[in-house]
């Protein structure tokens, strides 16, 4: 099987079967970041398809020599995140969404991050973080990038990188306490109801 760096020189010299092999073998870990940036199946199709375009156009600008394949996709995947998220199209369907209001009782906030149960929670803590801290967060605990990686992905200083993981996480932990508080109080509160119905 032709590596990465193979199936580009055999794009380069014409073969469209070359660049179909690289999308299917990298499509569902850009659709998952997008996925887990936005948190709308839609989007993430959408996005994905650009990112996929804007690879394909740019090939003849890579080089292996900076890093690996998928490293230069999500690259191109964080920028056109970046970039839809200061989209008016963004504004317009943030508007529409209502978000779920659900809770946990944990607050390991890695651990929390891999239940699946928990993913309507997840998504509105994740979308309250600042973008920059967001897509740190999505490419450490989902895909698993060491933070250097993150740091070429993102364009950032790995000190930065790891700066806003923390931060990041200090958010994610308070936004969760604060779910579990305001659901404890309302719980109390229906209880206090029925006892005086």
């Amino acid at each position: 099987m032709l590596d990465d760096k193979q199936l580009i020189e055999e794009f380069r010299k014409g073969s469209e079967s070359a660049i179909e092999l690289l999308i299917k073998r990298h499509y569902d870990k850009v659709f998952a970041y997008i996925y887990r940036s936005t948190w709308d199946y839609h989007t993430a199709c959408d996005l994905s398809q650009t990112v996929f375009e804007r690879a394909v156009t740019g090939l003849g600008g890579y080089r292996s020599e900076r890093g690996a394949f998928l490293s230069w996709l999500l690259t191109i995947a964080v920028n056109t995140c970046r970039n839809y998220f200061r989209s008016s199209a963004f504004r317009t369907t943030r508007r529409q969404v209502a978000l779920d209001e659900t809770v946990s009782a944990e607050f390991n906030v890695v651990s929390l991050l891999e239940r699946k149960e928990e993913q309507a929670l997840i998504r509105n803590a994740l979308q309250e973080l600042p973008a920059l801290q967001r897509e740190v967060i999505i490419l450490r605990i989902y895909h698993e990038l060491a933070f250097k990686e993150i740091a070429e992905v993102t364009g950032s200083g790995e000190s930065t990188v790891k700066s806003r993981y923390r931060q990041g996480l200090s958010k994610l932990k308070k936004t969760l306490e604060r779910s579990e508080w305001d659901e404890a109080q309302e719980q109390h509160g229906e209880r206090e109801n029925n006892h005086f119905a």
